[in-house]
């Protein structure tokens, strides 16, 4: 397994998701892979996103809350 801390905390957040959001995120990654304007698909990814986890919530990625 890498050492990239990066990759670890993605892995990470993937292996906190549900069968059903994992099988989403892998057909977000295929389709991002494919994708030629990968700056724009970016763009949408951070007008989608939240601020970050609620004080009630967590960090699916570094398990921060």
């Amino acid at each position: 397994m890498t050492g990239n801390k990066s990759i670890l905390r993605v892995l990470n957040g993937f292996a906190n998701l549900t069968d059903s959001e994992k099988s989403e995120f892998i057909q977000e990654l295929n389709s991002y892979s494919k994708r030629y304007d990968k700056f724009n698909f970016q763009k949408e990814i951070r007008a989608k996103m939240d601020v970050g986890p609620t004080v009630n919530d967590y960090c699916k990625c570094c398990g921060k809350s």
